[in-house]
Parts: C-alpha cells; structure tokens; sequence
C-alpha cells in the first residue's frame, strides 16, 4: 500500500513541475534544460528517502565519479534566478493544496476540524558556508538563530503553509533580504 501511495503522490509532483515550466513564463530554460531540472528534483527527492541530501552525497554513494553531472546541475542553475526557482515551487505548492483543499470542501464542514487545519507562518536560517564570491549578495548574512541560540551565518527564509492532518504543506517562502549598517 505504501508503494502505492508513493508512486502516486510521486508522479503527481513530477507532473507538476513538468506543468509548472509550461504554464509559467520561464525565459531562457529550453526543453533540455526542464527535463534536466525535472531528473534533478527525482534525484534529490530519492536522495532524501535515503538520507542523501546533497548532489555529493548521492553520486559518492552510487559511486559516480564524473563531474559532468555537477557541471550541467550548475550550468541549469545559473539560468534560473533564486526568484524563478522559489515561483516553481510555489506553483508546485500551491497546486497540491488547492487540490487537497476543494477535495475537503466537497465533503461535509465537520472534516476541516477532523483534519485540523492550522495556518502555519514561520522562518527559519538555513546555515550556509559559501566562499567569499558566494557571500557577495543580499541574502547571505549573520542571522540570529533562535535554534542555535546564537548568531550564524546563512540564509533567512520566511514560509507560510498549511499544516493538515499531520502533513506540512509549504505553500510560499521568500528569502528576507539582509540589511547591511
């Protein structure tokens, strides 16, 4: 049943991100370029499942030694804006919630407190170490952590979502630019 459900669930947001370059206007990305994106998000999304959360981690696993893989990640990624990236999960999102919300609003008004839907707005520091080149933008800084209980380095991110029925479903993030003294 697990199979089942992971194939499904798995598919549908395949299809989704092959929809999302469709319908969104993403300029300068060809063909090549979305079907690349697309097996990168399956490798990183299998990744995950394994406890493999970086492109590294994963080709030392399967003990992949050519950096061509890297090259043509880094190359897809230069084309696309942290704006552009942060839009097509948002369409990813905000599909898969008004999906799961009209299936709610199709069944009796007692559900929405069974299932216990909750706003959830929250941000959090992705600790990040970049070289000096990677630092030079107005996202990377010296952030208070409240987890940390100290400052750290990285990138503020602020997400509202829906939490239902034990299920977080981000629906939009943006990252707080950093205001320098």
């Amino acid at each position: 049943m697990t199979k089942k459900y992971f194939e499904q669930e798995f598919s549908a947001t395949s299809t989704l991100f092959q929809n999302s370059f469709s319908e969104l206007d993403i300029s300068n990305v060809d063909e090549s370029d979305t079907l690349l994106f697309e097996k990168m998000q399956t490798v990183f999304f299998l990744g995950q499942l394994l406890g493999l959360p970086t492109l590294k981690s994963i080709l030392v696993k399967f003990g992949i030694t050519s950096s061509q893989v890297s090259i043509n990640y880094k190359k897809l990624y230069k084309k696309l804006t942290i704006n552009k990236i942060r839009v097509l999960y948002e369409y990813v999102f905000k599909t898969q919630v008004v999906h799961l919300l009209k299936e709610m609003a199709s069944k009796d008004s007692s559900i929405w407190s069974k299932k216990r839907v909750t706003a959830v707005l929250d941000d959090s520091i992705f600790r990040q170490w970049l070289s000096e080149l990677g630092r030079e933008n107005d996202y990377f800084g010296s952030f208070f952590s409240g987890q940390y209980r100290a400052t750290t380095l990285g990138f503020k991110v602020v997400c509202f979502g829906l939490y239902i029925e034990d299920v977080f479903y981000p629906l939009f993030f943006d990252f707080v630019i950093l205001i320098r003294n």
